[in-house]
């Protein structure tokens, strides 16, 4: 008598599997965003009529798999001083921006895990001029896991108002 082959069994989970990752970032979906993002408002609360620059944007911060991923966008017609907006991401789904004042020149964000990022923002101190902005304000930002939202610590530039 041969022997009997087992039979594999199929254990079936409770709850579908969650995907890890969202959607890759197409050149499409940022250029649509850029038109969804606020508009740029300025320290003293002015609202400005600038667009957002996705052609200049750096998709390359955008991680579809890690629980905080950013996306800085210039406005259009940039220099070293215009406002940048940061677009930040939960899994490739957008969150919503950093702050709603913009700051003049560029952010310096750097990743300090898959769920915190560190932003340094450079500002004009009195007497400075933009060439020479010596200011900084460091920021970190980090995705609360158990309120499922982005958490701010840390200081921004003089004069910032939400």
């Amino acid at each position: 008598m041969a022997p009997t082959k087992p039979t594999p069994t199929v254990t079936k989970s409770s709850k579908p599997a969650q995907p890890s990752c969202g959607p890759k970032l197409t050149s499409g979906a940022l250029t649509q965003l850029a038109t969804k993002l606020p508009a740029p408002k300025i320290s003293t609360g002015e609202i400005m009529d600038w667009k957002w620059d996705a052609e200049y944007a750096d998709p390359s911060t955008y991680d579809e798999c890690a629980a905080l991923s950013w996306v800085t966008f210039p406005i259009e017609g940039a220099t070293g001083s215009s406002p940048y907006i940061i677009a930040l991401f939960h899994k490739g789904k957008y969150l919503g921006v950093a702050t709603r004042t913009t700051f003049g020149f560029f952010p310096q964000v750097v990743r300090v895990d898959d769920a915190q990022l560190k932003v340094t923002y450079t500002y004009a101190k009195d007497g400075d001029s933009n060439a020479g902005a010596s200011g900084r304000a460091v920021s970190t930002y980090s995705w609360d896991l158990n309120t499922q939202s982005v958490k701010h610590h840390g200081a921004f530039p003089p004069g910032y108002a939400q």
